[in-house]
């Protein structure tokens, strides 16, 4: 975790770094404050979805993803992978065993680890 932040430090100097989460907004706090613990200062928001509750506005992360400009997602859910992929934003899809698949579309990249979506990054951005 701490060469995650390392990198993760290095690349909020240059990009901003934000949180989409599908969790409902009354786990904000908690979910903040375990952000704040492991991530201290990386990151520049954080997007509650509230898309598991049953009141509020709820979204999918891909109008998100569409209304602030972002064009990497590192997820762990197929259905919003794909849903990203369709709409020209591409994604590192986390391997997990429930978001396993035959084939992923082109913009999607399973990836493994978390030092396998830092060289990937690294590797689309120029700096590895």
């Amino acid at each position: 975790m701490r060469a995650l932040w390392k990198e993760l430090k290095n690349w909020e100097k240059k990009n901003e770094l934000i949180v989409i989460t599908y969790r409902p907004v009354q786990f904000k706090e908690m979910t903040e404050e375990w952000l704040k613990k492991y991530l201290p200062g990386c990151l520049s928001k954080i997007y509650f979805i509230n898309y598991y509750s049953l009141n509020g506005t709820i979204k999918n992360k891909y109008e998100t993803c569409l209304e602030i400009g972002t064009d990497l997602m590192i997820d762990d859910l197929l259905n919003c992978s794909l849903d990203c992929a369709s709409r020209n934003i591409r994604v590192l899809l986390f391997n997990q065993p429930w978001n396993q698949c035959k084939e992923l579309p082109p913009l999607v990249k399973r990836v493994y680890s978390w030092d396998e979506i830092i060289k990937e990054i690294k590797k689309k951005s120029g700096l590895g």
